[in-house]
């Protein structure tokens, strides 16, 4: 049997360190994005559920597909926000990613192609300032996965 190797490239930061409380107050601040995302239920239970935890809650990613993950809400947010697509990867080793991908450029939305590193870096700080940690530089990832 053999294996294959996917590798995502873009700009972004390792998302393991931050504290899923954090990612919760940030949903509490952006109710009208989550609400606009049809996240109502979401809402819902963070404002309800003293206890709540994003692993008890199943988000589609921008993907298509579902996860239990605090970052894929958060890519979420920033997506519809921006209208910048961001995408969370899982790296080979367990790491997950938030990253706004390199793509051909026949694939980038309007936003996107207007988008300079400049404009990009002030995103992420923005979101990551809310986060609780500071985004200093764009810094370019290759997240590898095996299939």
């Amino acid at each position: 049997m053999s294996m294959s190797t996917d590798c995502y490239y873009g700009f972004g930061f390792c998302a393991n360190s931050i504290d899923e409380d954090k990612i919760i107050e940030l949903c509490r601040n952006h109710k009208d994005t989550l609400k606009d995302l049809g996240e109502e239920t979401l809402i819902e239970e963070i404002e309800n559920n003293k206890d709540f935890s994003f692993s008890d809650y199943e988000v589609e990613a921008e993907n298509g597909w579902s996860f239990s993950s605090a970052t894929n809400i958060l890519a979420n947010i920033m997506s519809e926000e921006t209208h910048i697509h961001f995408f969370v990867e899982e790296n080979v080793d367990g790491s997950v990613f938030l990253i706004f991908e390199a793509q051909e450029p026949w694939c980038y939305t309007v936003e996107e192609r207007g988008l300079t590193s400049e404009k990009l870096l002030e995103i992420y700080q923005k979101y990551t300032k809310e986060l609780g940690f500071e985004y200093k530089e764009l810094e370019y990832i290759k997240v590898e996965k095996f299939g």
